[in-house]
């Protein structure tokens, strides 16, 4: 069994975790100091960047589409895994919220 650690569980860092539990054979483990999306990612959000580039081919640009069609299912999942209504948007921006007045406070 492979093991990795992930320092950091914002945005960013919960979406690498959810996506490498998918892959057998790893055992994940998630570091962080604070409460998970307390951290930077939470003041800056997640931005899927790819959406911003101009580039139609390449390597980067490649690795760009497939997360822009993985963002596109994403949700779906997500919401069919825990029974949870999730609001986002099309332009690539996510907040992992834990608790409704935390989302509340973003949707106001």
């Amino acid at each position: 069994m492979t093991k990795i650690v992930i320092i950091g569980c914002g945005v960013v860092g919960a979406a690498i975790a959810y996506e490498l539990s998918r892959v057998p054979g790893l055992k994940i483990v998630l570091l962080d100091e604070k409460v998970p999306a307390s951290g930077s990612t939470k003041a800056a959000l997640g931005v899927l960047m790819g959406a911003i580039s101009h580039k139609t081919k390449g390597r980067a640009w490649k690795l760009r589409q497939a997360s822009m069609e993985r963002y596109e299912t994403l949700i779906d999942e997500l919401e069919s895994l825990t029974g949870i209504h999730i609001p986002f948007n099309r332009q690539g921006i996510v907040i992992l919220c834990f608790s409704k007045e935390a989302l509340d406070k973003y949707q106001n």
